[in-house]
């Protein structure tokens, strides 16, 4: 009895670290962003609402984002609407992949890191880098987000937010 317990013991053991060569080491999460937030935003310092929904998808190997900005008319300016679509996948050596597109017209490529609380998104047109996404938990559960278009070679607030889960 002692023997068939220790070989299946061995067994499991083998099989274990089997497992755990095939899939290598823990890679990074983006499970934290899962769920729909909204917040208060703004869009070239102008004040806007906005909501952010982080949704796995593709047999949970990648997750896909929605982004709707609503900033209304002041004074002559007519209101603004802004719409973005995202997927990521987290590739095997722990970077970000990606597309972007958005309701200006936008549709990158997406490439990026992400650290336990923090996803930067580089977005690129052919080969140059013409943006950059960013999401981050605070300590206080909150998430802060921003899109930051380059303009004359340097990486320019366009919009900001300040979020809250809702589901």
């Amino acid at each position: 009895m002692k023997s068939a317990f220790r070989k299946a013991a061995l067994v499991c053991l083998a099989w274990g670290m089997l497992i755990g060569t095939i899939q290598g080491p823990v890679q990074p999460s983006l499970s934290w962003l899962h769920g729909k937030w909204r917040g208060d935003a703004s869009i070239q310092n102008r004040p806007a609402k906005s909501s952010l929904s982080f949704q796995p998808t593709l047999a949970d190997t990648a997750l896909s984002v929605d982004f709707i900005l609503d900033a209304p008319a002041i004074g002559d300016e007519p209101p603004i609407r802004v719409e973005a679509h995202a997927i990521y996948r987290l590739s095997p050596d722990g970077s970000v992949v990606g597309q972007w597109s958005d309701s200006i017209g936008n549709f990158y490529q997406a490439s990026g890191e992400v650290s336990d609380d923090v996803l930067i998104i580089n977005l690129f047109d052919e080969q140059n880098q013409v943006a950059q996404v960013g999401y981050e938990i605070h300590a206080d559960g909150g998430m802060r987000s921003g899109y930051w278009a380059k303009s004359e070679g340097q990486l320019t607030p366009f919009i900001q937010g300040m979020y809250r889960k809702v589901r």
